[in-house]
């Protein structure tokens, strides 16, 4: 076959990336004895015998692997475009198979004519193995002692963990794949929050138009009990509907209304300071401390304090012989203080600390929580704390005075309605007639 029909085999070969089923690899292995083994290497393994000495070589097959930097190969794993420059090299005549050093070892000593003495560890191409001289088997101590070292560098050498580029790194990290998988998980996981959340807003919807209905038959029945049936869940319905309405904050203010007198306690304030100022002052502090976080209903006539928050509660305490100071400091008691005409309020909120100052002679300063305080603006829920406005006018006033403070309506919303139609049935009725 000609030279350039030779070519053609082999650049056709590489176009197809079948050279290692159609392209010859010869193998060349250097006996101790100075003999030259050659041949042509086959698919599988083959034993191949020195002519001269019988020792046996055990041979490896044709490389089905693509070229690596130590090992050439005639399979290409560069695509249609690698395999069609090699192509081109073929047809060029220029070799296309990587020129590497081969791994030298020395061959195990001669122990018998029929063992395997070695493995072919040489390149498929012999173009690049350089000639080896015959040695001989007597090596000295040194060479014997500085084999193992020198191997185990250069396995340490060929095992060294190569640095990766960083755009390597992160095309590997954010691949298509993942990239897809991620937007899979994160519209699947958006989807189904949405939908839960709609299912949690329908479900509020329904509530809040049932606990409103209930609400109003126990504003329009005075039924204190109803409200505090009712009112958490309305309360809940417009938090998650995050409604700021007039409704809403209806609601809110009978729901703080309705859980301060649920938590009102019941000892008496007056009576527990008094026997307090007659208390040995070793136990003073610890019979105090009993008071802290209850919650008490005050009605008293209020004056500033010394700073921008403080109100003084002037009310008839004693601790002992002594009066107590009680005081709170609040934000809106301070601007209620400052907004009506009458200088007086009925609220709930509990105790945050008892001040005693041992004296003499011994007296004490009550601190109310400002930022639980709660004011009562309906008839019937201070009827329920054990008032009577329907027979104190003053009362009733103070009332009406704190729900316009607080800006809620006391009125119903469906006797408004009812008012209304009713308006418009007699201004229909007049036009008619």
């Amino acid at each position: 076959m000609s030279k350039f029909a030779t070519r053609l085999n082999r650049a056709s070969a590489r176009l197809l990336n079948t050279g290692h089923q159609h392209i010859p690899v010869p193998f060349e292995i250097h006996c101790s004895c100075g003999n030259r083994l050659s041949g042509l290497r086959r698919n599988t393994a083959q034993l191949s015998s020195c002519s001269s000495c019988k020792r046996s070589f055990y041979v490896l097959p044709v490389n089905t692997y693509p070229t690596t930097g130590r090992v050439p190969s005639h399979v290409s794993d560069k695509g249609l475009a690698g395999r069609s420059v090699a192509a081109l090299r073929e047809l060029l005549g220029i070799s296309t198979v990587a020129a590497v050093t081969p791994i030298s070892r020395r061959p195990a000593s001669q122990t018998s004519p029929a063992k395997i003495a070695t493995v072919d560890t040489a390149p498929e191409s012999a173009i690049n193995t350089p000639e080896r001289s015959g040695q001989s088997d007597n090596t000295t101590k040194d060479e014997q002692n500085q084999a193992p070292l020198a191997r185990q560098k250069s396995e340490s050498a060929r095992l060294q963990r190569p640095a990766v580029p960083l755009m390597q790194r992160i095309r590997r990290v954010f691949s298509p794949v993942r990239i897809i998988a991620f937007s899979t998980i994160l519209l699947l996981g958006t989807t189904i929050w949405w939908m839960i959340r709609e299912r949690q807003h329908e479900a509020a919807i329904r509530n809040w138009r049932t606990c409103m209905d209930e609400v109003l038959i126990a504003l329009e029945e005075e039924d204190p009990a109803r409200l505090r049936e009712f009112l958490p869940l309305a309360v809940n319905a417009a938090d998650t509907l995050q409604r700021d309405d007039e409704e809403a904050a209806l609601v809110r203010s009978l729901h703080q209304q309705t859980r301060a007198l649920a938590q009102i306690s019941s000892y008496d304030l007056i009576d527990q300071l008094e026997s307090l100022g007659t208390e040995d002052p070793a136990v003073l502090q610890q019979k105090a401390s009993l008071l802290r976080k209850q919650w008490f209903l005050f009605q008293s006539p209020l004056a500033a304090g010394s700073d921008s928050k403080s109100v003084v509660l002037r009310l008839p305490l004693q601790f002992g012989t002594e009066p107590v100071r009680l005081s709170v400091r609040s934000d809106m008691l301070r601007a209620y203080l400052q907004q009506v005409k009458t200088p007086q309020a009925l609220f709930m909120a509990p105790i945050s600390s008892i001040d005693i100052d041992p004296g003499p002679p011994t007296r004490a300063a009550v601190a109310l929580d400002g930022d639980q305080l709660v004011l009562l603006t309906l008839d019937f829920l201070a009827a329920d704390a054990g008032f009577d406005p329907n027979a104190d006018a003053e009362l009733k006033q103070l009332l009406l005075q704190q729900a316009d403070f607080v800006g809620v309506r006391t009125t119903m919303p469906t006797q408004d309605a009812e008012t209304a139609a009713s308006a418009a049935a007699e201004a229909t009725g007049e036009t008619s007639r």
